[in-house]
Order: C-alpha cells, then structure tokens, then sequence
C-alpha cells in the first residue's frame, strides 16, 4: 500500500504556489491561503514544489512585491520546474489600480506555458468567455475596494486627529503615546515599538520622562540664548553622553527635528502629506491643518517661535561649510574614506556630498586630499563601470541569476567588493545581497570567491558588534 502511495505521488504534476496577505489581521492569511492551494492541489492531482510569499505587502503595485516579481522572473526566466501557479482567489494576485495590469502578468506566465488557477473562486479559469468576464469584473471590484478603504482611511484618520488624537509613530523626543479609554481615562504611556492593545483605546500626546523634557528645554534655551548651531548642540550633547532617541548619538539633524516639532507647543499638524493608494504627496504650508490643544505644552510658544524664526536663517548646507568639515575631518583623521564621512555625526553623509559636487573624489580634490595607493586601485578598477542611469524599471533577477553575475564579475575581476558591485550596472545593492542571503559573506560564497584575510577580519567585527547579520566589506570602507 506505502509504495503505490508513493508511486501516485511520483506522478502529481508539480505546481508552484502564490500567496499574498496585506495585514497580519487579514482575514485569509498566509496559512489559510496555504491549506486552501494545498486542498485543492490534492484535488487537482498537483504537488505544490515552491511558493512565492508576499506577507504584509499591499496589492496595489508590483514594486515591494518581491514574491511576485521572483515568480515572474523564474517564469521568464525559462523552464521553471512547475506548470501551474496556484493563487486562492483573484484579489491575491493583485488589487492593481488599473485591471489591465492583473491580466498581463497573468499573461505573461500563460504565454510562458505556465498557468494560473485560482483555488477559491467558482469559476474554472479556462479561457472561456464567461471565466474571463468574470475575472476581469473581480479585478475591477478589487481595485474599487481598495480605492474605497483608502479614503475611508484617510477620513478616519484626518477626523481622529482633528479631535488631538494621535495616529501612531513616534511624536518626538521627550513625548510619548498613552492609551486613553472610551470614558477618557488615559493607561500606562507607550514606549518605542509597544503597541495598543485594547480595541475601541485611542492614542493621545503626553510628555515623556522628566529627564528628556529637560533636554528638549535645554535645546532650545541654548538655541535662542545663546546662539549655539544646532550642530554645536549635537556635539555638546555627544560630550556629555546624553542619549538620543532610543539611545543614539545626537546629530544636527536630530536638533532640528526637535526645533521645528510644533507638538512641544501643544499643535498637531495635520494635512502635511496625503497617502492614497500608497502613494504620498508633499502638500504646501498653506494647506496644512493646525490642531492647538491636542497635548500639554512643554515649551513655550514664544520660545518656539524664537527657534523656528531663528532656523529660517541658519542654512543647512552650503559648499563652503561642506569642503569645512572636511577639512577638519581630514585633519584630524589623516585621511580621507566613505566610512570615516558617513560615521562622523558632525559631517554631513556621502550623499550630500555627491548631490552637492558631483562624487566624493572631486569633494576629495576640492580639500587637497591625495587618496592611498590601495583606494585608487579601487577607483581605478571599479571606475568604467559605474553607471550613469542605471535602468531598474525591469522585472528583478532571480537568485541564481544574480550569484552567475557575481560569479562572472569574480571571474573577470579576480575579487568581489561591495563597491566593485554597487557600480556595476545590473547588481543591487548591499541592502539586497543580505535580504536575499543572509550576509555579505554567504552571497561571495555561493558566487564561489573567497573573501581575503582583510575581508574576513571585516566580516567577523562586524558579526561581533551584530550576531543577527553579517554586513561588512573592508574594500567599501576605503
């Protein structure tokens, strides 16, 4: 009898699997999708062999759908080891805005010889004119649920805050959220992270510790007292050890944030941005909505304005003060990397200086500074292949497809670095490399490079300082 059973399951069909769940409170989630497909591949004589999972991540656009797009690029990519996708109703596949665009991608895997079943729908996808009219009237209601929700949402939202009660996130340093009952009886305040966890509470605006009050009254008594640069605060504040927000160092950016929070005045701004459908538009100051009394002051008005009239005048960037603070660090550093200007927080990150002159090495020339030997080998190297406009309007390649050209790149090169690899037009980033591997190290693994002595002594500080990932790349360090 067990060898028949095996031999009945030798000849099922194998199928891949796609689910998809927007919230963790969803009502088909993830499993429930999942004992759905694996029924109905039971039924249908298939063997579920893979599943393409997208697990808190909206229908209504393809871009953070890395399940999908994975899918797909296996599809395309040519003889995937499975002739059926199986998805447990049509609003799974997607909630796209435009029907056409659900259709396509269904498309593209059945031009590719791969078809598209749906589980939990009554209709049997088979091409025929009544599957298709069908599909393409659920494709339409789900858009429209999804642009109903939207603003729905964004009315809830916009009539909460009206009323001083908070949306969530983080209000500011030296505030914290506090659940309040239906009677108005506020509960214990909420740190960073702690979510509230009684249905039918609202979320109001309270001050934080004492100790951190005192810090943000600090801030702008030495702001409007004293004439002190937000970055003279950041660095006094360094010196004396006083945390920042969740224990982080002071930047000047994090002093401004404080300056410019109107919330330590009692106002909750409202209308800064508008969010449809995911997508977010910066509105202009004359449309924003000031709500005064939605919390206790904990600065006063006079002093806030005194800060904010003072910030209009203080400039952010300059070139000037930019190739300035490069020669201090120079200085007193004695040289010149990516790291040593990204750590320092009294500098400005390499971004900026790439927006404000072109690259980091003409900011390099601009101070005087003669790169090492070791990084103009590295410039050298990875120099014809940086890109202009890199195009990554494509669909995503596949892991197999990204170690090859790692591995081509290592066999071209004789080494692999994480600079050598962001410049190279059709690699991803870091970010990528760990999200997809797990580490750095594991990606030049599976490219078949053995990372040097150097490398390897990177990967192991950085594992020290971090168990959970393993991210460094000496050579992108210099």
């Amino acid at each position: 009898m067990a060898l028949r059973d095996r031999a009945d399951a030798s000849r099922l069909a194998p199928a891949a699997q796609y689910v998809r769940m927007s919230t963790e409170h969803q009502r088909y989630s993830i499993e429930h999708q999942t004992v759905a497909n694996t029924a109905y591949a039971l039924q249908k004589g298939l063997e579920i062999v893979r599943t393409y999972a997208d697990a808190g991540i909206s229908g209504l656009t393809l871009d953070k759908r890395d399940g999908l797009k994975r899918l797909l690029a296996d599809v395309l990519g040519g003889q995937p080891d499975f002739g059926v996708i199986l998805v447990y109703d049509v609003s799974r596949w997607g909630r796209f805005q435009d029907p056409d665009e659900s259709a396509h991608y269904e498309f593209v895997c059945k031009a590719a010889g791969v078809r598209v079943e749906y589980c939990a729908e009554l209709f049997d996808n088979d091409g025929s004119l009544t599957s298709t009219l069908v599909k393409h009237l659920k494709r339409a209601m789900a858009a429209e649920f999804s642009r109903e929700l939207s603003s729905k949402i964004t009315h809830a939202k916009d009539t909460l805050g009206r009323k001083g009660f908070w949306p969530g996130g983080n209000p500011g340093f030296g505030l914290r959220r506090c659940a309040v009952d239906r009677n108005g009886e506020r509960q214990l305040p909420l740190e960073a992270g702690e979510a509230n966890a009684v249905k039918g509470n609202r979320i109001v605006v309270v001050a934080g510790p004492p100790n951190e009050v005192a810090i943000v009254r600090r801030i702008f008594r030495l702001f409007n007292t004293t004439q002190t640069t937000p970055r003279s605060i950041a660095k006094t504040l360094n010196g004396e050890g006083v945390p920042s927000w969740s224990g982080g160092r002071w930047t000047e950016s994090r002093v401004r944030i404080v300056l410019q929070n109107e919330l330590y005045v009692g106002t909750r701004l409202l209308g800064k941005t508008l969010t449809h459908l995911g997508q977010v538009e910066r509105r202009p100051e004359q449309d924003w909505v000031r709500v005064a009394g939605a919390c206790r002051p904990i600065i006063r008005r006079s002093d806030f304005e005194e800060a904010r009239r003072r910030t209009v005048h203080v400039p952010r960037y300059t070139r000037e003060r930019l190739l300035d603070d490069l020669r201090m660090l120079l200085a007193e550093k004695g040289k010149l990397s990516f790291s040593i200007i990204k750590n320092d927080p009294r500098t400005a990150s390499p971004s900026v200086y790439q927006h404000h002159f072109g690259s980091i090495l003409n900011a390099y020339a601009l101070v005087g500074y003669t790169m090492t030997p070791e990084q103009r080998r590295m410039t050298d190297r990875i120099a014809p292949y940086r890109p202009q406009h890199a195009p990554w309007n494509r669909l995503p390649m596949s892991d197999d497809e990204l170690i090859e050209r790692l591995s081509s790149l290592h066999r071209q090169h004789g080494s692999l670095s994480i600079q050598m690899i962001e410049v190279t037009p059709g690699l991803p980033r870091r970010e990528t490399l760990i999200r997809r591997f797990g580490s750095v190290a594991r990606a030049y693994q599976l490219a078949g490079y053995s990372p040097g002595p150097r490398q390897r002594q990177c990967f192991e500080r950085q594992g020290a300082r971090n168990p959970s990932v393993t991210t460094g790349d000496p050579q992108a360090a210099d």
